[in-house]
């Protein structure tokens, strides 16, 4: 068991971060939040309502990504 799944997809220029029933997606490096808990599809963005939890979740990012010169990905601000 992990305390969150990080990946990355250079293809798409997209990051994702799961932390318990939160989803972080990262486009271009603009964030959306999901509460998969009452939101299985990903139909509501709810970032601004939790800013605290997206503050978490790119701390996470921060911690994990390794920059590459081969694939790269825009991270959040």
């Amino acid at each position: 068991e992990h305390e969150y799944l990080y990946w990355e997809f250079h293809e798409t220029n997209m990051i994702g971060v799961r932390w318990g029933d939160w989803k972080l997606v990262v486009s271009g490096g603009n964030c959306k939040l999901f509460d998969l808990a009452t939101d299985i599809h990903e139909d509501t963005d709810v970032a601004a309502k939790y800013p605290e939890v997206v503050e978490t979740m790119k701390g996470f990012i921060k911690k994990e990504h390794v920059d590459s010169p081969i694939f790269s990905v825009t991270l959040p601000q």
